[in-house]
This record gives structure tokens, C-alpha cells and sequence, in this order.
């Protein structure tokens, strides 16, 4: 999609179903002219592995329930992108590339969300969880940042990998994560307050 202007998709459902012919799958927003937000109310159903690419100036806003299932979820692009619907299964989520994603629900998929570039911003209402699975940050290259904003975004059954390009950034709220483990020692906790019960080798 390439528009100008703001727009907003209001399908009940959206199926992604690739098959066996390769190439892209997913959503890739793009703005050649103007500054504007992408909204998109309408679920999410991927029947293969898909990508979500922002590469506007604008913000892409997802508002639907993604139904993930055992499969893999990429968010990549050099946007904003925020999710304020639940991404539910037993798939992963992968974010690649210099944009920021951010999820603003209790999402309940299960598989491990891997943060190899940009900025993951956990932002739902404290009291549950954005990420039920493992959370591993940095892939070695630059600096690779996942920050709370708000207290207990992680499940406290998650581990966390934090490797030698990523920061977890805690911004002054509390994590409930107890299975930290840090690589090389090269970058850090930021935001103060440590997670709880932190365990760091």
C-alpha cells in the first residue's frame, strides 16, 4: 500500500495464504509522498509465515487479533508500527530492521519473540503480560532495544537472553521476570529498577 493520505481498513478478516509459491507474504506499507497513519481494524489470519513492513513516515496501526497459530510473524521496515490487538498461538514473532513495534495487548502466543534490530515497546496495562514465551535480544549487530512501558510485561515464566547488542530497558517499571541471562557483557539493564529475582550467567 503506498497512499498519501490516512486510511483504514475495516475487513472482518484478512487470510494470508501463500501456498507453495515463494516471495513476499504480509502487509508492506510504503509512502512516496506525504505523511500519514495506516489503520488497519481488520484480523489477522496467516495460513504461512508473514511479514508486516513499515516503511512510511506514518505509523501502521493494527488493531485486530492476529491469529498466529504455529507459524512466524516478522515485523520489519524503518516505521512505527503498533499493535493493539492479540496475537494469539504457539508461533513466534521476529523483529528485524531499524523501526519500533510496539504491543499494546495481552497477547498469549507462545512461541519465543526475537528482537535482531530497532525497538520493541511493551506498552499494555500492567497486570498482564505482552510476552508469554522466551525473549531474546540483540543479535550482535548494533543496538537492539526492547522497553517497558509499564510494569509486568514479561511473564515470569519467560527467559530472557539478552546478548551482546541488546538493552532491556526497564524505564523506571518493574519487571517480574526471574530467567535473565546476559552474553559478553557488553551492554545492560537501563531504566534503574533490575528485574525481580534476576538471575544474570
Amino acid at each position: 500500500m503506498d497512499a498519501p493520505f490516512a486510511y483504514t481498513l475495516n475487513n472482518n478478516t484478512i487470510t494470508f495464504d501463500a501456498g507453495s509459491v515463494p516471495g513476499f507474504t504480509g502487509i508492506a506499507v510504503t509512502q512516496t509522498r506525504g505523511v500519514a497513519d495506516h489503520t488497519i481494524n481488520s484480523n489477522l489470519a496467516p495460513a504461512n509465515n508473514i511479514t508486516v513492513r513499515n516503511n512510511s513516515a506514518g505509523a501502521l496501526n493494527l488493531n485486530g487479533t492476529t491469529s498466529l497459530g504455529n507459524r512466524v510473524i516478522t515485523f520489519d521496515g524503518t516505521g512505527s508500527t503498533r499493535s493493539t490487538g492479540v496475537i494469539a498461538g504457539t508461533g513466534s514473532l521476529i523483529k528485524n530492521e531499524s523501526g519500533s513495534l510496539t504491543l499494546n495487548a495481552a497477547s498469549t502466543y507462545t512461541g519465543t519473540t526475537t528482537v535482531n534490530a530497532g525497538t520493541l515497546v511493551l506498552g499494555k496495562a500492567a497486570g498482564t503480560n505482552s510476552i508469554v514465551g522466551n525473549l531474546v535480544i540483540g543479535d550482535g549487530s548494533g543496538t537492539d532495544t526492547v522497553r517497558l512501558n509499564a510494569s509486568n510485561q514479561i511473564a515470569d515464566t519467560a527467559g530472557v537472553q539478552i546478548n551482546s547488542s541488546g538493552v532491556l530497558n526497564l524505564n523506571n517499571f518493574f519487571g517480574n521476570h526471574r530467567q535473565v541471562r546476559r552474553f559478553d557483557g557488553c551492554k545492560r539493564y537501563t531504566g534503574h529498577r533490575q528485574p525481580h529475582g534476576r538471575r544474570v550467567g
